[in-house]
């Protein structure tokens, strides 16, 4: 008789997990994924082709194809040398192929949810010999008539992208300030053209600037900047035109007037997406200037430092990156955010990323500005703030399959607006919060003792205490 209670016992207690489980608004939602690659770019040499993805149940594995072959399983994220985070990734060697380019596909699976498939990718293998132009040189000392040979180089970098090839690039070989009015003429271009200074010298040996602050208006489609410094003190904006990309490769932004100067119009960095394709940023930092990495397709290993606006503002994917030393202060007609996002927006990536010693800065603010937001992922993110004005992060607006995990705001509380009124006020459908501590958790304006509809959390914590960076989680 004892034995049948024990199996009974059992049984009801797998019924109720089950149900209990079933009953957790993460299931039957899709993954979170997207390509944590550059596309279109040339490789020479083995590189791991990584995805992101996340879900409220976790991961069972991620396919990859490549020129529609057989599916390759990865079950685990592993650090990837070539990224420098945690990603799931196969290595492509562009031996293996004989094409001039590859196309790569990815499926992300849920453990219990519908899965996500990304957007082809393609990739061009470097395999033929060099060209004649696909290498073309710059120098202050050269001249728009020489051939663009090292010895004989040019001497305006739009005059070296009219002349380079497709997938070419444009190397800067003297130290110096370098201007970037003029039209490339290729705006069928379809492979990354690269401008970048000479291996010998660094970042900021080579500034890009404007003969006069105004906008860099290129013509180019895919262009990439690498190891040199741009000065968004003379540049207005780099202005792409519509449907073009930009990627900037170990680049330092700046503005050489300082993050607090009074420009008659704040304007970010690089023209928005929802006008471009959009742009990538790697390996670089944002320093000393109003905005930071605003509206990146994908913005990774990345630093942002003293400025007086946005960090990541309305930026689709945020990975590996630190925010440090800035205060909201600034300049007083700026409101400053780590992540601020206003719009529609779907398949939001936020993650590994620090900050430290932040004031009056936002970490989160979901804004009520004709906005709704789904599908998104906010992973391992932890920030350190000194003091604050406003004191929360908040959410507004519609919210569907939103999760938060191992999310920490040292001295920042959290607010769901559903005292907002009509399509402004917070609403949720699966909102998910896992692993995260808030010193505060509210609702509107008033204390409540539940959270909204359609929120749930697991080993939330709230009330966070610290007395100095000493004993700051986000190290």
């Amino acid at each position: 008789m004892s034995r049948i209670r024990v199996m009974l016992a059992c049984w009801l207690l797998a019924l109720w997990s089950s149900l209990a489980f079933s009953d957790v608004e993460g299931e039957g939602e899709i993954a979170v994924s997207n390509w944590n690659i550059v596309p279109s770019q040339k490789i020479a040499e083995p590189l791991n082709v990584g995805v992101l993805a996340f879900h409220y149940n976790g991961i069972s594995h991620v396919d990859f194809s490549v020129n529609s072959g057989s599916w390759i399983r990865v079950n685990n994220m592993k650090l990837n040398r070539d990224t420098g985070v945690y990603d799931y990734y196969i290595e492509i060697d562009p031996q293996d192929y004989k094409e001039e380019f590859i196309t790569v596909e990815s499926i992300a699976y849920p453990k219990n949810g519908k899965l996500k498939v990304n957007e082809l990718i393609r990739l061009y293998l470097n395999k033929q010999a060099e060209k004649k132009l696909d290498t073309v040189y710059v120098s202050n000392f050269g001249d728009d008539n020489n051939e663009g040979t090292y010895l004989n180089p040019y001497k305006k970098i739009s005059h070296a992208i009219k002349k380079v090839n497709a997938g070419g690039s444009v190397i800067i070989i003297s130290p110096g300030v370098y201007h970037l009015d003029g039209s490339g003429d290729k705006m069928q271009n379809k492979k990354w053209v690269t401008v970048k200074a000479k291996e010998a010298l660094n970042r900021d040996d080579v500034v890009l600037s404007m003969p006069n602050r105004g906008l860099v208006r290129l013509k180019i489609n895919m262009l990439k900047f690498e190891n040199l410094s741009l000065d968004f003190g003379d540049i207005q904006q780099i202005y792409p035109e519509n449907g073009q990309m930009l990627w900037f490769h170990k680049v330092r932004w700046f503005d050489k007037n300082g993050a607090s100067y009074q420009y008659k119009k704040n304007v970010p960095p690089v023209r928005t997406s929802r006008y471009i394709h959009g742009y990538y940023v790697t390996d670089s930092i944002a320093e000393n200037m109003t905005y930071g990495f605003v509206d990146a397709l994908l913005a990774r290993n990345v630093v942002v430092r003293k400025i007086s606006a946005d960090a990541f503002q309305n930026a689709r994917m945020v990975v590996g990156a630190e925010v440090y030393n800035i205060d909201g202060r600034t300049k007083k007609e700026l409101h400053s955010d780590v992540f601020q996002y206003y719009g529609h927006y779907d398949n939001l990536i936020v993650y590994s990323v620090k900050g430290h010693n932040l004031r009056h800065v936002q970490n989160f603010f979901f804004d009520h500005v004709t906005s709704s937001f789904s599908n998104s992922a906010f992973i391992n993110v932890c920030i350190n703030n000194k003091e604050g004005n406003p004191p929360f992060s908040q959410l507004a607006s519609l919210h569907k399959n939103i999760f938060f995990k191992n999310v920490i705001t040292e001295n920042q509380g959290w607010r769901f607006r559903d005292d907002l009124p009509g399509p402004k006020k917070f609403v949720a459908n699966s909102v998910i919060f896992e692993d995260s501590v808030f010193e505060s958790i509210k609702r509107g304006l008033h204390n409540k003792n539940h959270l909204p509809a359609g929120v749930k959390f697991f080993k939330v914590r709230k009330e966070w205490r610290y007395t100095n960076a000493d004993n700051s989680a986000c190290k």
